[in-house]
């Protein structure tokens, strides 16, 4: 289990996906990553994240560290995004010769509203419900021109505060193709099968 997926930025609008606001195409950043459950103590992990939009195709390397009660783990994550599907794959510290491999249809991703852009501030709002819970995620990133700078998310689940986040990125420079080809463990993408939610 990822305890420190920060973030599935998985934004909708009436027209596209995206991650980031549409003025965020490609950077190269390393993270510093704060999760805090309510009541409880926040986890931290730091990690670097590679994102290019290239042919109305989005794609995401995103490596993550933390220690969880007292114990290292770490993952490595690979999506991509285009007009019908969410392919994920992940390899995780705890079994490092497996490569897991998930696509969810587009249309079955979380519904959310258009990013917003106010001055160098974005925001987005999604809203996912699953037997009989409402979650809303409120997403809050400021941005250095087209690069991003700080991403705050709350989430409530039913109205009820559940989570806080907030990741830092410093960015170091723009990714190539490259920078996205998976290990050969790694299946290659595949047509849609249909998931409750990820």
């Amino acid at each position: 289990m990822k305890v420190f997926v920060l973030f599935c930025l998985i934004a909708v609008s009436l027209a596209q996906f995206s991650f980031y606001p549409p003025n965020i195409i490609a950077f190269t950043a390393t993270l510093g990553v704060t999760v805090t459950p309510t009541g409880q103590a926040p986890l931290t992990a730091t990690g670097t994240e590679k994102y290019l939009v290239a042919n109305n195709v989005v794609n995401d390397f995103l490596t993550e560290t933390a220690n969880v009660q007292g114990q290292q783990l770490s993952f490595q994550e690979w999506v991509v995004l285009d007009a019908n599907n969410f392919n994920e794959w992940d390899i995780e510290s705890n079994a490092p010769t497996t490569c897991n491999h998930a696509t969810v249809p587009v249309a079955q991703l979380p519904v959310c509203s258009a990013w917003t852009i106010t001055g160098a501030t974005a925001t987005m709002n999604c809203k996912i419900t699953d037997q009989g819970q409402t979650e809303v995620d409120n997403f809050v990133l400021a941005m250095n021109g087209n690069l991003p700078v700080r991403l705050n998310v709350t989430i409530t689940v039913n109205n009820q505060l559940v989570q806080t986040s907030s990741v830092t990125f410093a960015v170091t420079g723009t990714p190539t193709a490259a920078d996205f080809t998976r290990p050969a463990t790694c299946a290659p993408a595949k047509k849609a099968l249909h998931f409750r939610r990820f």
